[in-house]
């Protein structure tokens, strides 16, 4: 039950610090950019059951210059911590098509280390997975200790019963 615990723990603080620094990256200064190039990335896991499962993630790169001048930098990350693969296909695409070789895009930058750069900020949603998946592991030994105060049924009778 405490391993449990500590790894419910551990895996909801993961998750809040990554929304944490992902919230801060909408302070970050931003330029204008260049889309390279932008594909669909698929990934094909197999279960032990030989079930086959597709992920799929925006593979893209796009160069900008800090303040627009200076060196041309190239990033390739949507969000600025996390990769995020999901399942949902036709939300990548969607995604896809707007991000067309040649288009002109905000590039947010970490003005700390300009070189780390992505297009959306502050509403990466997969961060959220990791603060349910950590609750609900908190919950479950949570869940437990209450079963097992309630088949202390027998305590409780013997308050009310007169010797």
């Amino acid at each position: 039950m405490i391993i449990t615990i500590l790894i419910g723990l551990a895996i909801t603080i993961y998750g809040i610090v990554y929304k944490i620094l992902d919230r801060s990256a909408k302070k970050w200064p931003y330029t204008v950019g260049t889309i390279n190039s932008a594909q669909l990335a698929e990934k094909i896991n197999t279960d032990v059951d030989g079930r086959r499962t597709a992920r799929y993630k925006v593979a893209l790169a796009y160069e900008y210059a800090v303040g627009g001048i200076g060196p041309m930098l190239e990033g390739k990350q949507l969000f600025p911590y996390l990769e995020v693969w999901g399942t949902n296909r036709k939300e990548k695409i969607k995604i896809l098509e707007k991000l067309e070789k040649g288009t002109k895009v905000k590039v947010y930058y970490n003005p700390r280390k300009t070189s780390h750069s992505c297009l959306i900020v502050g509403c990466n949603y997969a961060i959220n997975y990791f603060i349910a998946f950590g609750l609900a592991f908190l919950a479950f030994p949570l869940v437990f200790w209450i079963y097992g105060k309630s088949n202390d049924l027998l305590g409780v009778l013997d308050q009310i019963w007169v010797n």
